[in-house]
């Protein structure tokens, strides 16, 4: 199951440069930043998963972990933040797990096209892409340019639970290749084990005093934090990278990705939420838009759509099917007597007929000229 889910992902290397998706954490569809193949790796290790498009009520029950991606570059707002920690409160999960945003793989993706390219022989569509990855490598930058904390309220983690920095010099992407692990229980042991991977990073995460710290890259950087308090586990990962779908191609990050299972360590149903909102249905456009805003339904509402359309244009006269005109000789007799009966059957009038034939032969016998028969 695992093998089909992740071959299907390597597809995305053949994307053309015209089709390529990079719609961030989308839970559905072939982006290469979208966690599709994540939560079906996840569902290979024999849990069920939900994917939701928002926080919301559905998540109070039945679930035992909560995998929160933010899908912003600054901090969540005030209204997520207060959402997340009455769940932490009074839901039936025990663990959270925030994911950050920070780099995506649209840069990384265009330098392998470029690379590919350029060993292709051809140097046009390579300089293209180049020019592609610079693109997206500078929009991500222009967006990553704010720092934030993530402060919580609550009674049981009260406090700045972490930081986003940013680096030292504004070039300063790190490439990660390798990453240490340990686990909360193994912490205290200081047993660590390291992982290959495929890791870019731009912002820095900045633990609390509180936090420990999981993940970290081989040089002490921070990249997966937790707490724990009254029983209830909060995570946060400093970036979604490794788990997107353009990242899970390398085997190092599929094994990173089911260490990080590991250590949540679910024991019942798991909910994936794609983005860092609050679903209101008290809200007044929580009634058609709110149905619009989860897929697919806006893939069928917009066919339905096109097809009203065109189902109108084509019943408009200067849109719809030529109408085919019955060429009539008016010099030929014939149609004039053809005209004749078409009139008798659409009046059902004789004497108005019998009048117009009348009328006709007056005209013919006065433009005669005499002497003629």
């Amino acid at each position: 199951m695992r093998n089909r889910i992740l071959t299907s992902i390597l597809l995305l290397a053949s994307i053309g440069c015209n089709q390529l998706d990079t719609d961030y954490a989308a839970s559905r569809g072939k982006s290469i930043n979208g966690v599709q193949v994540f939560t079906d790796l996840i569902r290979s290790e024999g849990f069920q998963v939900d994917q939701w498009p928002a926080l919301g009520e559905h998540l109070y029950y039945d679930y035992d972990l909560v995998i929160v991606f933010h899908d912003n570059f600054s901090a969540p707002d005030s209204e997520s933040i207060e959402y997340l920690e009455e769940l932490m409160s009074w839901s039936d999960a025990t663990t959270f797990l925030f994911v950050g945003r920070d780099l995506d793989i649209a840069p990384r993706y265009w330098r392998t096209v470029s690379s590919q390219l350029s060993q292709g022989a051809d140097p046009e569509q390579a300089e293209r892409a180049s020019q592609l990855a610079t693109d997206a490598l500078n929009k991500l930058k222009a967006n990553l340019s704010t720092t934030y904390d993530l402060y919580l309220s609550n009674e049981f983690f009260g406090g700045t639970f972490f930081s986003v920095e940013l680096p030292e010099s504004e070039n300063n992407i790190r490439e990660i290749s390798e990453i240490i692990v340990k686990h909360p229980e193994e912490s205290k042991k200081q047993d660590e084990k390291s992982f290959p991977c495929q890791w870019e990073l731009y912002r820095k995460l900045v633990p609390s005093p509180k936090a420990n710290v999981l993940w970290q890259t081989s040089d002490k950087e921070p990249l997966l934090i937790s707490q724990e308090s009254d029983g209830t586990r909060l995570f946060a990962l400093g970036s979604a990278y490794p788990l997107l779908n353009g990242a899970l191609i390398d085997q190092g990050n599929q094994k990173l990705a089911l260490e990080l299972l590991r250590l949540l360590e679910p024991t019942g149903k798991i909910a994936v939420v794609s983005k860092n909102i609050v679903f209101d249905p008290n809200k007044e456009d929580s009634g058609l838009l709110r149905f619009l805003k989860v897929y697919p339904h806006p893939w069928i509402a917009s066919h339905l759509l096109l097809f009203l359309g065109l189902f109108c244009l084509s019943r408009l006269v200067i849109f719809g099917r030529p109408r085919v005109e019955v060429y009539k000789d008016l010099k030929r007799f014939g149609a004039h007597v053809e005209a004749l009966g078409d009139l008798m059957r659409r009046t059902r009038q004789t004497q108005f007929a019998k009048k117009r034939i009348l009328e006709w032969k007056e005209r013919r016998s006065a433009g005669r000229k005499p002497g003629a028969k």
